[in-house]
């Protein structure tokens, strides 16, 4: 996997980000350019440690549950704040994400990141918000009522993945905005997965 320079980024720590990860057994960690590449890399490894060493229903649902949120992270890891790397950088990599997928506490914990605009905020507060307030069959005919609604985002998602996110987990998504240049944020999902 190609790395970004991290280090020539501007008031970017991308450290402060895995800090959440800190105690975890950190199974993978990555962070720079998104692509099919590196999200198909990242799923057969971690489905190699986790068949390796858990109970398979367990290593099925985290697979599952990494598969939609590496899904997601391809799909809006797709830009750059201005100023944030320099720009012969920024051209090289055309997106920027991060990931953490690791063990702690008896459970599989994946964190995600990327630089969203700040009008994007809210409506991911809502939308995380909505789907922390419903019980997993409230989830699941969710899941029914947008499938059967055809809608698409303006990325070509009807908002299934984070829904699927939600669903197979089967417990709270946890986020955090940090602020970057020129008003911009850096959005962390973190979701846990339960033995």
């Amino acid at each position: 996997m190609r790395k970004v320079a991290l280090a020539s980024m501007v008031k970017f720590n991308v450290e402060e980000y895995f800090s959440t990860c800190k105690g975890w057994q950190v199974l993978m960690r990555y962070a720079g350019a998104i692509s099919e590449k590196e999200v198909d890399a990242a799923l057969v490894e971690v489905d190699r440690r986790l068949e390796a060493s858990y109970p398979l229903p367990f290593a099925r649902r985290v697979y599952n549950v990494l598969v939609e949120d590496l899904q997601n992270l391809f799909h809006h890891a797709d830009f750059f704040p201005p100023d944030v790397l320099p720009e012969r950088e920024r051209q090289l990599a055309k997106s920027f994400g991060l990931f953490c997928v690791g063990l702690a506490d008896g459970e599989c914990r994946i964190l995600t990141g990327n630089f969203i605009r700040p009008s994007e905020k809210e409506a991911i507060c809502s939308r995380v918000d909505e789907l922390n307030s419903m019980d997993s069959e409230a989830l699941r005919d969710y899941y029914r009522q947008v499938l059967n609604n055809e809608v698409y985002s303006a990325k070509g998602g009807g908002g299934l993945g984070l829904i699927e996110i939600a669903r197979k987990s089967r417990q709270k998504l946890r986020y955090r905005f940090y602020p970057v240049e020129a008003g911009y944020l850096f959005y962390l999902l973190e979701v846990r997965v339960g033995m």
